[in-house]
């Protein structure tokens, strides 16, 4: 399998769901197909690569990603644009992860329903009339439908455990601070800064161990979670995500 390989069955799989569900709200298709190319040829060039090597993955629109919009689901930001990544959003790309697209939240990130009056309404994949959750909802939609690996949150009152609870999938809030909050709206102050919290989005819990590692500035222990040697363990998470 190629990167853009990969890439190009997370864009069919999002394009197939996303018109019922409604989770992906800033979809990066274009973007993320130069760099899967660009990726295929560090490849060919025998190249050290990073831990998450082209794998693709989606991100909660309440974190910045350069040049792309960041609204938080709030009228007055519908014309904010970010001018830098996000702490995480930077972290993820020199472990080269692909971003197909950021993903739908409540006004403000304050509910535990995803709606808004700019994007709409995130469903849950498993029964369209049923809530996704919030306010990390269209994130956890989208893995919960199969259409994308990996993703990020973020948690102050249920944000990230409530959505992964209803839509199957494994939403891990770290202690507060463990991961840097910079470039995530709103900015949490005073007593709610000591509950927010950035964490990670997968299909299972050794995929997001995985990512917290690397989200944290620690080697990934491939061995541990997967009992196999760092090139196997490339090898098996890119057979469940083409398999997904």
């Amino acid at each position: 399998l190629t990167v853009i390989d990969i890439v190009d069955a997370y864009i069919q799989k999002i394009e197939q769901v996303n018109s019922s569900i409604n989770a992906i709200i800033v979809p990066m298709f274009d973007e993320a197909r130069q760099q899967a190319h660009a990726a295929d040829e560090l490849r060919q060039s025998g190249a050290k690569l990073p831990p998450l090597f082209g794998v693709p993955m989606t991100i909660k629109d309440s974190l910045d990603i350069a040049g792309q919009s960041s609204t938080c689901g709030m009228m007055r930001r519908q014309d904010v644009v970010a001018t830098q990544d996000a702490d995480v959003v930077q972290t993820l790309r020199e472990a080269g992860v692909i971003f197909l697209g950021k993903t739908n939240v409540p006004e403000v990130c304050w509910a535990q329903e995803t709606d808004n009056l700019l994007y709409g309404l995130t469903r849950n994949p498993y029964n369209l009339d049923h809530s996704a959750g919030g306010s990390s909802g269209g994130e956890a939609a989208i893995l919960g439908a199969g259409a994308s690996p990996l993703g990020i949150g973020s948690d102050i009152a249920g944000s990230i455990r409530l959505p992964a609870a209803f839509t199957g999938i494994v939403g891990l809030r770290p202690t507060s601070g463990t991961l840097s909050e910079r470039g995530h709206f709103p900015h949490a102050t005073g007593n709610f800064a000591d509950m927010e919290a950035i964490g990670a989005f997968a299909q299972n819990v050794e995929d997001v161990a995985y990512a917290f590692d690397i989200l944290r500035g620690q080697p990934p222990h491939t061995a541990r979670y997967y009992h196999a040697t760092r090139q196997e363990s490339r090898i098996l998470a890119w057979w469940r995500l083409a398999s997904c």
